[in-house]
C-alpha cells in the first residue's frame, strides 16, 4: 500500500521538486480564500476566512526558502500539470458549486500536515540535512486548524458536506498522483545522472 512516508525524501531531486510544486499551489491559497470571501454573505464565515488568509500569508515563501536551502532555483522546476490541476479545480468549485466546497481541499491538506508533517520534517532533516520551515510550521499549526475546519464542516447542510467530502477525495487523489509522479521523475533523473557520471 502506498505511503507518503515511503517516498524518497532523501533524494535531493525529489525534495527540490516537492518544494517547488508546493510553492506553485500554495501561492494560490490566499487568492482562493479571497474568492471565497467575495462569494459569502455570512459575516461569521467571512471573518473566519479572513483570519485563515492572515494565517496563510506568504506561506509559499517558506517552500521557496526550503528550495533555496538545497541550493536550487524555482526556474529549474516548472509547474507540473498535476499541480495546476490540483489548485485550478478549486476556482471552478468555488464559482460553480459553493464557496465552502473549498473546505474539502483545505481539510485534506491540513489533516495531512497535522498527521505526518513533522514526521516528514524529521525524515528530511536526517536524510537530506535540511530543516524544512514549511513542513515545521504546518506540522505544528495545522493540528488546531483541522479541529476548526471539522467543526465548521459538521455544522453545514448535508448536501454541502457531501460536496466537501467529494472535493477532499479528489484533492487527495490528485495530490498523491503528483507525489508518485515526482518520485518516478526523480528516480529517472538520478539514473540519468549516474549514467553520465559513469
Amino acid at each position: 500500500m502506498f505511503s507518503i512516508n515511503d517516498l524518497p525524501w532523501e533524494n535531493e531531486e525529489f525534495l527540490a521538486n516537492y518544494f517547488a510544486q508546493t510553492y506553485y499551489y500554495v501561492k494560490h491559497s490566499e487568492k482562493l480564500l479571497a474568492l471565497c470571501i467575495s462569494r459569502l454573505d455570512d459575516e461569521g464565515l467571512i471573518k473566519r476566512f479572513k483570519e485563515h488568509m492572515a494565517e496563510e500569508n506568504s506561506h509559499e515563501k517558506l517552500a521557496l526558502a526550503d528550495l533555496k536551502k538545497l541550493g536550487k532555483k524555482i526556474e529549474d522546476y516548472p509547474e507540473h500539470p498535476l499541480t495546476s490541476s490540483f489548485y485550478e479545480s478549486q476556482y471552478y468549485k468555488i464559482e460553480h458549486q459553493h464557496p465552502l466546497v473549498l473546505m474539502g481541499y483545505i481539510q485534506y491538506l491540513e489533516t495531512l500536515a497535522a498527521k505526518i508533517g513533522l514526521d516528514i520534517y524529521h525524515q528530511i532533516e536526517s536524510g537530506a540535512g535540511v530543516k524544512s520551515s514549511f513542513l515545521k510550521v504546518h506540522g505544528e499549526e495545522d493540528i488546531s486548524h483541522v479541529q476548526k475546519a471539522n467543526e465548521l464542516i459538521n455544522k453545514l447542510p448535508m448536501d454541502l458536506q457531501e460536496l466537501i467530502k467529494v472535493n477532499a477525495s479528489q484533492s487527495e487523489y490528485i495530490f498523491l498522483q503528483l507525489l508518485k509522479a515526482m518520485a518516478v521523475e526523480a528516480t529517472q533523473k538520478q539514473g540519468q545522472t549516474a549514467k553520465v557520471a559513469a
